[in-house]
Protein backbone atom coordinates (compact mmCIF):
# COMPACT_ATOMS: atom_id res chain seq x y z
CA UNK A 1 0.00 0.00 0.00
CA UNK A 2 1.12 3.25 -0.99
CA UNK A 3 1.08 6.25 1.72
CA UNK A 4 -1.28 8.05 0.13
CA UNK A 5 -3.67 4.99 -0.32
CA UNK A 6 -2.62 4.76 3.93
CA UNK A 7 -3.23 7.94 4.31
CA UNK A 8 -6.67 8.77 2.41
CA UNK A 9 -9.12 7.00 4.57
CA UNK A 10 -7.69 8.88 7.39
CA UNK A 11 -8.10 12.46 6.29
CA UNK A 12 -10.67 13.54 8.81
CA UNK A 13 -7.41 13.26 11.18
CA UNK A 14 -5.54 15.34 8.93
CA UNK A 15 -2.84 17.32 10.91
CA UNK A 16 -2.69 15.00 13.96
CA UNK A 17 -1.12 12.26 15.17
CA UNK A 18 -3.17 9.36 15.70
CA UNK A 19 -2.21 5.62 17.44
CA UNK A 20 -3.37 2.89 15.20
CA UNK A 21 -4.54 -0.68 16.20
CA UNK A 22 -3.32 -3.50 14.47
CA UNK A 23 -5.92 -3.28 11.65
CA UNK A 24 -5.40 0.64 11.18
CA UNK A 25 -8.77 2.06 13.47
CA UNK A 26 -7.57 4.96 15.28
CA UNK A 27 -7.53 4.36 19.04
CA UNK A 28 -6.51 8.22 20.15
CA UNK A 29 -5.02 11.24 18.47
CA UNK A 30 -3.15 14.45 19.69
CA UNK A 31 -0.95 16.75 18.55
CA UNK A 32 2.22 14.93 19.40
CA UNK A 33 3.06 11.22 18.83
CA UNK A 34 3.12 10.61 22.27
CA UNK A 35 0.12 12.30 23.38
CA UNK A 36 -1.32 10.53 20.67
CA UNK A 37 -0.22 6.70 22.30
CA UNK A 38 -1.19 8.03 25.62
CA UNK A 39 -4.76 8.53 24.48
CA UNK A 40 -4.70 5.31 22.62
CA UNK A 41 -3.49 3.23 25.65
CA UNK A 42 -6.61 4.86 27.53
CA UNK A 43 -9.10 3.82 25.28
CA UNK A 44 -7.65 0.13 24.57
CA UNK A 45 -5.23 -0.64 26.72
CA UNK A 46 -4.48 -4.42 26.16
CA UNK A 47 -3.72 -3.89 22.33
CA UNK A 48 -0.30 -2.97 20.63
CA UNK A 49 -1.10 0.39 18.93
CA UNK A 50 1.64 2.23 16.22
CA UNK A 51 1.98 5.74 16.14
CA UNK A 52 1.69 7.83 12.65
CA UNK A 53 1.32 11.68 11.49
CA UNK A 54 -1.91 12.29 8.97
CA UNK A 55 -0.58 14.86 6.46
CA UNK A 56 -3.36 16.92 4.98
CA UNK A 57 -3.29 15.69 1.19
CA UNK A 58 -5.60 18.47 -0.02
CA UNK A 59 -2.76 20.77 -1.25
CA UNK A 60 -0.28 20.87 -3.72
CA UNK A 61 2.88 19.17 -2.89
CA UNK A 62 5.56 20.40 -1.22
CA UNK A 63 9.34 19.50 -2.15
CA UNK A 64 10.68 18.30 1.02
CA UNK A 65 13.70 16.27 1.97
CA UNK A 66 13.27 12.61 2.07
CA UNK A 67 15.01 12.87 5.37
CA UNK A 68 11.74 14.11 6.86
CA UNK A 69 10.05 10.96 6.28
CA UNK A 70 12.92 8.79 7.10
CA UNK A 71 12.77 10.57 10.73
CA UNK A 72 8.73 9.73 11.28
CA UNK A 73 9.66 7.34 13.62
CA UNK A 74 11.87 9.69 15.87
CA UNK A 75 9.77 12.64 15.62
CA UNK A 76 7.32 10.49 16.93
CA UNK A 77 8.71 10.25 20.63
CA UNK A 78 8.85 14.23 20.62
CA UNK A 79 6.05 15.34 23.08
CA UNK A 80 6.62 19.24 21.84
CA UNK A 81 4.92 20.28 18.60
CA UNK A 82 7.47 20.49 16.11
CA UNK A 83 7.41 22.68 13.52
CA UNK A 84 9.90 22.88 10.20
CA UNK A 85 10.32 26.62 9.63
CA UNK A 86 12.00 29.02 7.72
CA UNK A 87 14.00 29.06 4.31
CA UNK A 88 13.16 24.96 4.53
CA UNK A 89 9.54 25.55 3.78
CA UNK A 90 9.79 28.65 1.45
CA UNK A 91 12.35 26.12 -0.70
CA UNK A 92 9.62 23.78 -0.37
CA UNK A 93 6.99 25.86 -1.94
CA UNK A 94 9.59 26.78 -4.75
CA UNK A 95 10.25 23.49 -5.48
CA UNK A 96 14.12 23.46 -4.23
CA UNK A 97 15.51 20.70 -1.82
CA UNK A 98 17.66 22.15 1.12
CA UNK A 99 19.71 20.53 3.24
CA UNK A 100 19.33 22.75 6.27
CA UNK A 101 16.39 21.86 8.19
CA UNK A 102 15.12 24.27 10.82
CA UNK A 103 12.67 23.23 13.45
CA UNK A 104 10.95 25.01 16.27
CA UNK A 105 9.24 23.83 19.33
CA UNK A 106 7.45 25.56 22.19
CA UNK A 107 10.95 24.96 24.59
CA UNK A 108 13.99 22.77 25.10
CA UNK A 109 15.52 23.14 21.66
CA UNK A 110 19.12 21.66 22.71
CA UNK A 111 17.45 19.00 25.07
CA UNK A 112 15.68 18.05 21.33
CA UNK A 113 18.19 18.05 19.39
CA UNK A 114 20.33 15.44 22.01
CA UNK A 115 17.29 13.39 21.79
CA UNK A 116 17.18 13.14 18.43
CA UNK A 117 21.09 12.73 17.87
CA UNK A 118 20.71 9.52 20.41
CA UNK A 119 17.79 8.27 18.45
CA UNK A 120 19.75 8.65 15.44
CA UNK A 121 23.41 7.86 16.55
CA UNK A 122 24.49 11.20 15.48
CA UNK A 123 26.32 13.68 17.07
CA UNK A 124 24.68 16.79 18.85
CA UNK A 125 25.58 20.34 19.93
CA UNK A 126 24.58 23.30 21.69
CA UNK A 127 24.67 25.31 18.94
CA UNK A 128 23.67 28.78 20.85
CA UNK A 129 22.61 28.79 24.38
CA UNK A 130 21.12 31.76 24.93
CA UNK A 131 18.80 31.26 22.13
CA UNK A 132 18.10 27.13 23.46
CA UNK A 133 19.53 26.26 20.13
CA UNK A 134 20.84 22.59 19.02
CA UNK A 135 21.66 21.15 15.99
CA UNK A 136 22.14 17.60 15.00
CA UNK A 137 24.60 16.96 12.22
CA UNK A 138 24.15 14.40 9.41
CA UNK A 139 27.44 14.23 7.77
CA UNK A 140 26.75 11.55 5.40
CA UNK A 141 23.93 13.64 3.79
CA UNK A 142 25.36 16.73 4.42
CA UNK A 143 22.74 18.01 6.73
CA UNK A 144 21.89 20.00 9.82
CA UNK A 145 18.68 19.96 11.52
CA UNK A 146 18.77 22.81 14.17
CA UNK A 147 15.95 22.56 17.06
CA UNK A 148 15.04 26.05 18.46
CA UNK A 149 12.72 27.01 20.91
CA UNK A 150 10.12 29.50 19.75
CA UNK A 151 10.97 33.05 19.94
CA UNK A 152 8.03 34.29 22.09
CA UNK A 153 5.18 32.81 23.61
CA UNK A 154 3.83 30.48 20.56
CA UNK A 155 4.43 29.76 17.24
CA UNK A 156 3.05 32.81 15.40
CA UNK A 157 4.98 35.28 17.63
CA UNK A 158 7.84 33.19 16.50
CA UNK A 159 7.09 33.80 13.39
CA UNK A 160 6.51 37.54 13.39
CA UNK A 161 9.96 37.83 14.79
CA UNK A 162 11.65 36.51 11.49
CA UNK A 163 13.04 38.98 8.73
CA UNK A 164 11.34 38.43 5.35
CA UNK A 165 7.71 37.06 4.71
CA UNK A 166 9.11 34.44 2.15
CA UNK A 167 11.02 33.12 5.15
CA UNK A 168 8.07 33.27 8.24
CA UNK A 169 6.52 30.59 7.41
CA UNK A 170 6.09 26.91 9.02
CA UNK A 171 4.38 23.46 8.69
CA UNK A 172 4.12 20.38 10.82
CA UNK A 173 6.67 18.19 10.89
CA UNK A 174 5.46 15.62 8.62
CA UNK A 175 3.51 18.14 6.41
CA UNK A 176 3.61 17.32 2.77
CA UNK A 177 1.38 19.85 1.08
CA UNK A 178 0.69 23.26 1.17
CA UNK A 179 -2.63 22.78 2.56
CA UNK A 180 -0.93 22.45 6.17
CA UNK A 181 1.05 26.10 5.82
CA UNK A 182 1.25 28.41 8.38
CA UNK A 183 1.48 31.58 7.08
CA UNK A 184 0.55 34.53 8.96
CA UNK A 185 2.60 37.79 7.16
CA UNK A 186 1.70 36.26 3.52
CA UNK A 187 4.89 35.08 2.61
CA UNK A 188 3.27 32.70 -0.02
CA UNK A 189 1.49 35.42 -1.53
CA UNK A 190 4.72 37.16 -1.88
CA UNK A 191 6.35 33.97 -3.17
CA UNK A 192 3.64 34.31 -5.85
CA UNK A 193 4.42 38.00 -6.56
CA UNK A 194 8.08 36.82 -6.71
CA UNK A 195 8.81 39.96 -3.88
CA UNK A 196 10.89 40.59 -1.05
CA UNK A 197 9.05 41.79 1.86
CA UNK A 198 10.29 42.74 5.56
CA UNK A 199 7.81 41.17 8.25
CA UNK A 200 7.39 44.63 9.83
CA UNK A 201 8.35 47.56 10.27
CA UNK A 202 11.16 47.03 11.99
CA UNK A 203 12.33 43.82 10.83
CA UNK A 204 15.42 44.85 8.99
CA UNK A 205 16.37 47.32 11.48
CA UNK A 206 16.81 45.47 14.69
CA UNK A 207 19.00 43.34 13.31
CA UNK A 208 20.96 44.93 9.93
CA UNK A 209 22.63 41.40 9.26
CA UNK A 210 18.90 40.64 7.38
CA UNK A 211 19.46 43.58 5.08
CA UNK A 212 22.52 41.75 3.30
CA UNK A 213 20.10 38.31 3.98
CA UNK A 214 17.20 40.68 1.66
CA UNK A 215 19.79 41.12 -0.89
CA UNK A 216 20.73 37.67 -1.15
CA UNK A 217 17.29 36.33 -1.19
CA UNK A 218 16.65 38.91 -4.21
CA UNK A 219 19.34 37.95 -6.46
CA UNK A 220 19.08 33.81 -5.57
CA UNK A 221 15.35 34.05 -6.53
CA UNK A 222 15.16 36.90 -9.16
CA UNK A 223 12.46 39.07 -7.06
CA UNK A 224 12.42 42.54 -6.53
CA UNK A 225 12.70 44.24 -3.04
CA UNK A 226 9.71 46.09 -2.26
CA UNK A 227 10.06 49.79 -1.95
CA UNK A 228 9.32 50.17 1.71
CA UNK A 229 11.15 46.89 2.51
CA UNK A 230 14.35 48.46 0.39
CA UNK A 231 13.94 51.72 2.48
CA UNK A 232 14.26 49.80 5.08
CA UNK A 233 17.02 47.52 4.81
CA UNK A 234 19.32 50.77 3.71
CA UNK A 235 18.39 52.35 7.02
CA UNK A 236 19.52 48.87 8.63
CA UNK A 237 22.93 48.28 6.64
CA UNK A 238 23.87 51.94 7.64
CA UNK A 239 24.36 49.91 11.18
CA UNK A 240 26.44 47.33 9.65
CA UNK A 241 28.91 48.12 12.48
CA UNK A 242 27.03 46.99 15.11
CA UNK A 243 26.91 43.39 14.58
CA UNK A 244 29.94 41.50 15.06
CA UNK A 245 32.79 41.10 12.29
CA UNK A 246 32.08 37.02 12.29
CA UNK A 247 28.53 38.07 11.50
CA UNK A 248 28.82 40.67 8.78
CA UNK A 249 31.63 38.64 7.28
CA UNK A 250 29.81 35.07 6.78
CA UNK A 251 26.89 36.66 5.43
CA UNK A 252 29.52 38.69 2.85
CA UNK A 253 30.42 35.06 1.90
CA UNK A 254 26.89 33.99 1.52
CA UNK A 255 26.61 36.76 -0.91
CA UNK A 256 29.76 35.77 -2.84
CA UNK A 257 28.14 32.78 -3.33
CA UNK A 258 25.61 33.39 -5.28
CA UNK A 259 26.53 35.51 -8.57
CA UNK A 260 28.72 38.34 -6.34
CA UNK A 261 28.27 40.46 -10.00
CA UNK A 262 25.01 41.23 -8.89
CA UNK A 263 24.53 40.86 -5.42
CA UNK A 264 27.78 43.17 -4.24
CA UNK A 265 26.18 45.68 -6.93
CA UNK A 266 22.78 45.47 -4.96
CA UNK A 267 24.38 45.75 -1.53
CA UNK A 268 26.46 49.07 -3.36
CA UNK A 269 23.06 50.82 -4.33
CA UNK A 270 21.60 50.13 -0.91
CA UNK A 271 24.65 51.38 1.03
CA UNK A 272 25.78 48.28 2.30
CA UNK A 273 29.26 47.93 0.66
CA UNK A 274 30.57 50.97 2.01
CA UNK A 275 30.03 50.14 5.30
CA UNK A 276 31.46 46.85 4.69
CA UNK A 277 33.90 46.81 2.05
CA UNK A 278 34.90 50.92 2.03
CA UNK A 279 38.21 50.07 -0.02
CA UNK A 280 36.19 48.67 -2.55
CA UNK A 281 32.96 51.03 -2.55
CA UNK A 282 35.33 53.90 -3.51
CA UNK A 283 36.65 53.08 -6.99
CA UNK A 284 33.34 54.36 -8.32
CA UNK A 285 35.15 57.76 -7.92
CA UNK A 286 37.99 56.01 -10.23
CA UNK A 287 38.09 55.30 -13.82
CA UNK A 288 39.73 52.70 -15.90
CA UNK A 289 39.27 51.58 -20.00
CA UNK A 290 36.25 54.34 -19.70
CA UNK A 291 34.34 53.23 -16.97
CA UNK A 292 34.02 53.23 -13.21
CA UNK A 293 36.72 51.04 -11.66
CA UNK A 294 33.86 49.58 -9.22
CA UNK A 295 31.60 49.09 -12.76
CA UNK A 296 34.64 47.21 -14.04
CA UNK A 297 34.85 45.20 -10.99
CA UNK A 298 31.80 43.45 -11.51
CA UNK A 299 32.42 43.14 -14.86
CA UNK A 300 35.44 40.87 -13.37
CA UNK A 301 33.22 39.14 -11.18
CA UNK A 302 30.92 38.28 -14.18
CA UNK A 303 33.94 36.82 -16.34
CA UNK A 304 35.41 34.73 -13.63
CA UNK A 305 33.41 31.58 -13.77
CA UNK A 306 34.07 31.79 -18.24
CA UNK A 307 37.74 31.82 -17.28
CA UNK A 308 37.90 28.80 -14.70
CA UNK A 309 35.06 26.62 -17.11
CA UNK A 310 38.09 27.62 -19.74
CA UNK A 311 40.54 25.39 -18.22
CA UNK A 312 38.09 22.62 -16.19
CA UNK A 313 36.44 21.77 -19.66
CA UNK A 314 39.77 21.40 -21.41
CA UNK A 315 41.69 18.61 -22.18
CA UNK A 316 44.55 19.55 -20.11
CA UNK A 317 45.84 16.39 -17.85
CA UNK A 318 45.68 18.64 -15.03
CA UNK A 319 42.24 20.06 -14.63
CA UNK A 320 40.81 17.78 -12.31
CA UNK A 321 43.40 18.80 -10.31
CA UNK A 322 43.20 22.86 -10.56
CA UNK A 323 39.07 21.96 -9.87
CA UNK A 324 40.48 20.50 -6.40
CA UNK A 325 42.41 23.55 -5.73
CA UNK A 326 39.60 25.59 -6.08
CA UNK A 327 36.99 23.54 -3.97
CA UNK A 328 39.77 22.56 -1.11
CA UNK A 329 39.09 23.67 1.88
CA UNK A 330 40.88 26.21 3.86
CA UNK A 331 41.25 27.05 7.49
CA UNK A 332 37.79 29.03 8.29
CA UNK A 333 35.46 27.26 7.00
CA UNK A 334 36.31 28.59 3.51
CA UNK A 335 36.94 27.56 -0.05
CA UNK A 336 39.51 27.91 -2.61
CA UNK A 337 37.03 29.56 -4.75
CA UNK A 338 36.13 31.90 -2.37
CA UNK A 339 39.43 32.99 -2.09
CA UNK A 340 39.89 33.59 -6.03
CA UNK A 341 36.68 35.49 -5.95
CA UNK A 342 37.66 37.53 -2.73
CA UNK A 343 41.01 38.54 -4.67
CA UNK A 344 39.06 39.77 -7.91
CA UNK A 345 37.09 41.90 -5.59
CA UNK A 346 40.14 43.30 -4.09
CA UNK A 347 42.42 43.50 -6.75
CA UNK A 348 41.94 46.89 -7.72
CA UNK A 349 41.64 48.88 -4.13
CA UNK A 350 45.20 50.03 -4.19
CA UNK A 351 44.88 52.72 -7.30
CA UNK A 352 46.09 55.97 -6.66
CA UNK A 353 47.43 55.13 -3.29
CA UNK A 354 51.47 54.82 -2.37
CA UNK A 355 52.92 51.26 -2.22
CA UNK A 356 54.54 50.09 0.95
CA UNK A 357 58.12 50.89 0.73
CA UNK A 358 59.04 47.61 1.40
CA UNK A 359 57.48 45.80 -1.54
CA UNK A 360 59.62 44.72 -4.93
CA UNK A 361 60.05 45.70 -8.44
CA UNK A 362 57.97 42.37 -9.13
CA UNK A 363 54.47 43.90 -8.63
CA UNK A 364 52.71 47.58 -9.90
CA UNK A 365 52.84 49.86 -7.49
CA UNK A 366 49.63 49.84 -7.18
CA UNK A 367 48.47 46.39 -6.41
CA UNK A 368 51.40 46.20 -3.64
CA UNK A 369 49.03 49.10 -1.72
CA UNK A 370 45.58 47.11 -2.61
CA UNK A 371 47.07 43.89 -0.93
CA UNK A 372 48.16 45.83 2.07
CA UNK A 373 44.28 47.36 2.29
CA UNK A 374 42.70 44.34 1.18
CA UNK A 375 45.00 42.48 3.98
CA UNK A 376 43.89 45.23 6.75
CA UNK A 377 39.67 44.69 5.99
CA UNK A 378 40.23 40.75 5.55
CA UNK A 379 41.43 40.92 9.25
CA UNK A 380 38.92 43.26 10.35
CA UNK A 381 36.47 40.66 9.01
CA UNK A 382 37.77 37.84 11.13
CA UNK A 383 38.83 36.32 8.19
CA UNK A 384 41.83 33.34 8.64
CA UNK A 385 45.72 34.43 8.75
CA UNK A 386 45.47 31.38 5.70
CA UNK A 387 42.73 33.28 4.22
CA UNK A 388 44.32 36.89 4.79
CA UNK A 389 47.88 36.00 3.41
CA UNK A 390 46.18 34.16 0.35
CA UNK A 391 44.32 37.00 -0.67
CA UNK A 392 46.81 39.62 -0.20
CA UNK A 393 49.13 37.19 -2.57
CA UNK A 394 46.54 37.34 -5.23
CA UNK A 395 45.71 41.23 -5.14
CA UNK A 396 49.61 41.82 -5.15
CA UNK A 397 50.30 40.06 -8.17
CA UNK A 398 47.18 40.11 -10.02
CA UNK A 399 48.85 41.66 -13.19
CA UNK A 400 52.41 39.86 -13.45
CA UNK A 401 50.85 36.95 -16.20
CA UNK A 402 49.77 40.07 -18.60
CA UNK A 403 53.10 41.56 -18.02
CA UNK A 404 54.30 38.41 -19.10
CA UNK A 405 52.34 38.45 -22.28
CA UNK A 406 55.15 41.52 -23.41
CA UNK A 407 57.84 39.34 -22.79
CA UNK A 408 59.76 37.57 -25.99
CA UNK A 409 59.47 34.46 -24.37
CA UNK A 410 58.07 32.74 -21.32
CA UNK A 411 61.44 30.98 -19.84
CA UNK A 412 61.31 28.53 -16.96
CA UNK A 413 63.26 30.93 -14.83
CA UNK A 414 60.30 33.43 -15.71
CA UNK A 415 58.02 30.85 -13.94
CA UNK A 416 60.14 29.55 -11.48
CA UNK A 417 60.14 33.41 -10.30
CA UNK A 418 56.81 33.39 -10.37
CA UNK A 419 55.95 30.85 -8.18
CA UNK A 420 58.41 31.21 -6.20
CA UNK A 421 57.27 34.55 -5.05
CA UNK A 422 53.57 33.75 -4.80
CA UNK A 423 53.09 29.94 -4.62
CA UNK A 424 49.74 28.37 -5.33
CA UNK A 425 48.15 31.76 -5.81
CA UNK A 426 49.82 32.10 -9.31
CA UNK A 427 47.06 29.51 -10.09
CA UNK A 428 44.11 32.16 -9.04
CA UNK A 429 45.98 34.70 -10.75
CA UNK A 430 46.36 33.05 -13.98
CA UNK A 431 42.52 32.63 -13.58
CA UNK A 432 41.94 36.43 -12.58
CA UNK A 433 43.90 37.68 -15.48
CA UNK A 434 41.95 36.10 -17.95
CA UNK A 435 38.45 37.29 -16.24
CA UNK A 436 40.46 40.55 -16.34
CA UNK A 437 40.90 40.08 -20.54
CA UNK A 438 37.50 38.93 -20.44
CA UNK A 439 35.88 41.83 -18.87
CA UNK A 440 38.35 44.45 -20.85
CA UNK A 441 38.60 43.11 -24.56
CA UNK A 442 36.06 40.36 -24.66
CA UNK A 443 37.80 37.36 -26.48
CA UNK A 444 36.54 37.96 -30.20
CA UNK A 445 37.46 41.63 -30.19
CA UNK A 446 41.20 40.92 -29.29
CA UNK A 447 42.52 37.41 -30.37
CA UNK A 448 46.08 37.89 -30.29
CA UNK A 449 46.09 39.58 -26.94
CA UNK A 450 43.87 36.41 -25.91
CA UNK A 451 45.89 33.86 -27.18
CA UNK A 452 49.09 35.21 -25.92
CA UNK A 453 47.30 35.65 -22.56
CA UNK A 454 46.54 31.83 -23.02
CA UNK A 455 49.72 30.54 -24.12
CA UNK A 456 51.06 32.52 -20.75
CA UNK A 457 48.36 31.05 -18.15
CA UNK A 458 48.59 27.37 -19.73
CA UNK A 459 52.74 27.50 -19.60
CA UNK A 460 52.53 28.68 -15.94
CA UNK A 461 49.41 26.09 -14.85
CA UNK A 462 51.79 23.44 -16.93
CA UNK A 463 54.86 24.26 -14.74
CA UNK A 464 53.34 24.69 -11.20
CA UNK A 465 51.46 21.16 -11.61
CA UNK A 466 54.31 19.08 -13.56
CA UNK A 467 57.27 20.69 -12.32
CA UNK A 468 55.93 23.01 -8.89
CA UNK A 469 53.75 20.51 -7.11
CA UNK A 470 55.30 17.34 -8.80
CA UNK A 471 58.11 18.59 -6.47
CA UNK A 472 60.44 18.01 -9.21
CA UNK A 473 63.27 20.86 -8.19
CA UNK A 474 66.84 19.88 -8.31
CA UNK A 475 69.21 19.15 -5.38
CA UNK A 476 71.24 22.19 -5.20
CA UNK A 477 74.11 22.27 -6.52
CA UNK A 478 75.84 24.43 -3.56
CA UNK A 479 74.59 25.35 0.17
CA UNK A 480 75.29 28.62 2.90
CA UNK A 481 78.56 26.74 4.38
CA UNK A 482 80.16 26.52 0.65
CA UNK A 483 79.51 29.55 -0.16
CA UNK A 484 80.86 31.35 2.58
CA UNK A 485 83.58 29.42 2.84
CA UNK A 486 84.75 29.65 -1.13
CA UNK A 487 83.60 32.98 -1.66
CA UNK A 488 84.91 34.84 2.08
CA UNK A 489 81.62 35.99 2.70
CA UNK A 490 79.38 36.37 5.78
CA UNK A 491 76.49 34.80 7.03
CA UNK A 492 73.81 37.35 5.98
CA UNK A 493 71.18 38.18 3.39
CA UNK A 494 73.64 37.94 0.67
CA UNK A 495 74.18 34.28 0.68
CA UNK A 496 70.18 33.90 0.69
CA UNK A 497 69.88 35.99 -2.56
CA UNK A 498 73.06 34.06 -4.41
CA UNK A 499 71.54 31.01 -3.32
CA UNK A 500 68.15 31.75 -5.37
CA UNK A 501 69.78 33.09 -8.25
CA UNK A 502 71.69 29.60 -8.39
CA UNK A 503 68.27 27.96 -8.38
CA UNK A 504 67.11 29.87 -10.89
CA UNK A 505 69.70 28.96 -13.02
CA UNK A 506 70.26 25.70 -12.03
CA UNK A 507 66.28 25.05 -12.99
CA UNK A 508 66.73 27.27 -16.34
CA UNK A 509 69.26 24.75 -18.06
CA UNK A 510 72.20 26.80 -17.25
CA UNK A 511 74.59 25.59 -14.90
CA UNK A 512 74.95 21.72 -14.25
CA UNK A 513 77.65 21.40 -11.99
CA UNK A 514 78.75 22.61 -8.19
CA UNK A 515 82.01 24.46 -10.23
CA UNK A 516 79.69 26.19 -12.73
CA UNK A 517 77.54 27.19 -9.83
CA UNK A 518 80.30 28.75 -7.97
CA UNK A 519 81.93 30.34 -11.00
CA UNK A 520 78.75 32.07 -11.31
CA UNK A 521 78.34 32.37 -8.02
CA UNK A 522 81.34 34.65 -8.25
CA UNK A 523 80.31 36.54 -11.30
CA UNK A 524 77.29 37.40 -9.00
CA UNK A 525 79.17 38.83 -6.07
Amino acid sequence: MSTDDFLQPLQAYAGRWVALTPDNQVAGTGDTGPAALRAGRHNWPKIPLTVRYIADLSGQQLTLSPLLSELEPAFAQIDRPLFLVGGAVRDAVLGRVTHDLDFSLPTKGIKTAFHIGDLLGKPAYVLDKARDTGRVVLAESNTYLDFVAFRGDDLAADLHDRDLTINAMAIPILARTTAEIIDPTGGLNDLKKRKIRHVHARSLLDDPIRGMRAVRMAIKFDFEIEPETAAAAQKGLRMLDKPSAERVRDELLNLINIRPHQTLPLLHELGGLAKILPEVARLEDLSTHGVPVLSYTWQVLAALDEAVSYWLTSDRPWAPQLEAHLQRPVTGALSGRELLTLGAIFQEVGQGAPPPAEETDHYFKDDAAGAAETAERLVQLRFSREAVRYVKEIVRGHRWPAQLTREPELTTRMMHRFFKQVGAAGLDIGLLAMANHIATYGRDDARSRWDALIDVVGGLFDHFFLQVAADKRPSPLLDGDVLMRKLGLPAGPEIGRLLTLLEEAQIAGEITTEEEALALARELV
